[in-house]
């Protein structure tokens, strides 16, 4: 949809344009993609009269030529998060609605360990909670703004397998920003966290997907936190690497 897919194309050789990440926001107005040459820049489009449109300035939010990658919008797509991987950091910025710029959203977070493009970010349907994953110790974070700044919910999630899976490298928020999904593709598992009495608890067993299926490689949760789907695309269920994907309700 939108008369003018051309827009949401990349403009020069080698840009490789969504690379480092795509993601709609929840109303399907905006997207945001990270490009792996040219700028490293993530690029911000949405859908004003119908057309696709860079919004702030040339639509490239956060300062030119660092590595930002992994970006993840809230609902209205006012607000992006995304890790900027060189320098192990991550940033969230919000749109001020003038039709001109990007504003930082509190200080930037350290994400140490987070030095490549595989660590990942989540967002809630407020923009007010975000999860940053790092891949070194894989170890995943969240934090909430409150007043000015950033803070931190919490303990930091961690991977009980210790450093032979992939914990968090796929993960996802409820909209509330109160439960995240977790899969570790290595372990072929996923888990469920919900935030109470101040720290992260988790809910239910860990899922146990089919041995090296790389269950958990995607994962989702619905809005309330109450479903969840996952997936293993090795799976060979109805041929080799057939893949499959699972649903789960709490009860």
């Amino acid at each position: 949809y939108g008369d003018n897919q051309t827009e949401l194309e990349g403009t020069s050789a080698t840009q490789l344009l969504g690379d480092y990440g795509i993601h709609m926001s929840g109303d399907g107005s905006t997207i945001a993609a990270a490009e792996r040459l040219n700028d490293h820049s993530v690029r911000i489009k949405k859908l004003v009269n119908g057309s696709w449109t860079s919004i702030g300035d040339t639509g490239v939010v956060g300062a030119a030529n660092y590595d930002h990658t992994r970006p993840s919008l809230n609902y209205d797509g006012s607000r992006v998060v995304f890790n900027d991987f060189s320098n192990q950091l991550a940033y969230v910025y919000d749109y001020s609605g003038s039709g001109t710029t990007w504003t930082q959203v509190g200080s930037a977070i350290s994400n140490s360990g987070g030095s490549s493009t595989d660590s990942y970010t989540s967002m809630n349907k407020a923009g007010d909670i975000i999860a940053i994953h790092e891949q070194t110790n894989q170890t995943i974070r969240v934090y909430q703004f409150v007043d000015t700044d950033w803070v931190q919910l919490g303990s930091t999630l961690s991977n009980s397998y210790g450093s032979s899976g992939y914990f968090g490298e796929k993960m996802r928020l409820n909209a509330a920003g109160d439960m995240i999904i977790v899969g570790d593709l290595a372990n072929a598992t996923v888990d469920i966290f919900k935030y109470q009495n101040y720290d992260w608890v988790q809910i239910g067993d860990t899922i146990a997907g089919i041995a090296a299926s790389e269950f958990g490689r995607a994962v989702a949760i619905s809005d309330d936190g109450t479903k969840i789907v996952a997936g293993g695309f090795l799976a060979d269920l109805n041929g080799t690497n057939s893949g499959y994907v699972q649903a789960f309700q709490w009860s």
